[in-house]
């Protein structure tokens, strides 16, 4: 039912293709959606996603102590939610 993962030489082809390419295309992937952000006048909403994730990140540790990792990002989503 599942196919067979590569391995030996296949593998480190298939590697080698990935390490090739995967920078480049993040590249033009993000200056793509750079360029539909600001075509799309969304700088706002990006200022605002990102400000979102950083208190998200800030707060999350203060809640870590008490409470574990996922539940503490999540606590403090909804906190910061109900407080917006």
């Amino acid at each position: 039912m599942h196919k067979q993962l590569p391995q030996g030489p296949a593998l480190t082809q298939a590697s080698e293709l990935q390490a090739r390419w995967a920078a480049p295309l993040a590249y033009v992937l993000a200056a793509a959606a750079l360029w539909g952000v600001l075509h799309l006048h969304l700088i706002s909403a990006l200022f605002a996603g990102m400000l979102v994730f950083l208190l998200v990140h800030a707060a999350a540790p203060l809640f870590g102590r008490r409470i574990s990792g996922r539940r503490g990002r999540l606590l403090a989503t909804g906190i910061l939610a109900v407080l917006v």
